[in-house]
């Protein structure tokens, strides 16, 4: 597959522009972005960072301050300092949905030896009050986010039609996805395969042991976040965007915990099959005859 040259100036140039322009739109509803950055100490890489940022911001029209304090400011001092700045954040938009339809179809062919199969599910409306967070990433495990789930252990391994195959699920679009890499000829393979790994959880047996099974995974999940302050930072972060009220992982796993077996299912019957995305190879070509179009 032949290489492809990025102009990375240009693009940051264009990414800027259009930024500029939305910053424009902004204040004329008499909205003013600004960037507000708070520096602790003289890390003089910190330093670095923040004039760049700095910069950006000048260069879209974005108004900036930089407050600094010394490497031995305590806590406290920080905190009164965070509060004391003007923050007036937007209104957390309303959930939105993708209409439930028949499946979208659509094959792009490329110099490649793995083809990309990609399965969008969609709820049909918005939900105000869409499945928890928690039901949402043990229905997500068992479906195809960890080692014991169905596509893993039987499309994945017993059938051996994808190099990798995992689902995820936006809360706030009730869009679910399913991504797998495959080999070019076996995306409808592939494809009728999940079709009825989902089918199965929806209507099929799940039993207690599997929830479970796949329930402790993300136990140990929560438990590794306390080792990392960007993923901790992602947890807390999240549930700002949800508008959710602020909790730690531990009491994650008490939520996590409590999901049953019943939620997880509804949860997934909840999904329609709408769009079908495949990249691959030409027919004919990687000594593998390619593959037909997805219909």
């Amino acid at each position: 597959m032949g290489a492809t040259v990025i102009d990375g100036k240009a693009l940051a140039a264009a990414t800027k522009a259009e930024a500029a322009e939305k910053v424009k739109a902004l204040k004329a509803q008499g909205i003013n972005p600004c960037l507000a950055v708070i520096q602790v100490g003289e890390n003089p890489a910190s330093q670095v960072y923040v004039r760049g940022k700095i910069n950006d911001c000048a260069q879209c029209g974005i108004e900036s301050r930089s407050i600094n304090l010394p490497a031995d400011t305590t806590q406290d001092a920080l905190l009164a300092e965070l509060s004391a700045l003007d923050r007036v954040p937007l209104p957390r938009a309303e959930n939105i949905a993708m209409p439930r339809r028949e499946p979208v179809r659509k094959v792009e062919h490329f110099d490649t030896t793995q083809a990309k199969l990609c399965m969008l599910f969609t709820t049909g409306e918005a939900n105000p009050n869409p499945p928890s967070v928690s039901i949402l990433r043990v229905a997500m495990s068992v479906l195809g986010g960890s080692a014991t789930s169905r596509l893993f252990r039987n499309v994945r391994e017993k059938q051996s039609l994808c190099y990798y195959c995992g689902s995820a699920a936006q809360r706030a679009t009730g869009v679910m996805m399913i991504d797998s890499g495959v080999e070019p000829g076996k995306e409808q393979q592939a494809e009728a395969a999940i079709i009825a790994e989902l089918e199965g959880l929806k209507n099929g047996p799940i039993t207690q042991e599997e929830v479970d099974d796949c329930r402790r995974g993300l136990l140990s999940s929560m438990d590794a976040l306390g080792d990392s302050l960007a993923a901790l930072e992602n947890w807390y972060y999240g549930q700002i965007t949800r508008g959710e009220p602020l909790y730690p992982p531990e009491y994650g796993k008490v939520l996590t915990s409590a999901v049953s077996l019943d939620e997880v299912r509804q949860t997934l019957q909840s999904y329609s099959y709408s769009v079908c995305y495949a990249v691959t190879a030409e027919p004919g070509t990687q000594g593998k005859g390619g593959s037909e179009d997805v219909e």
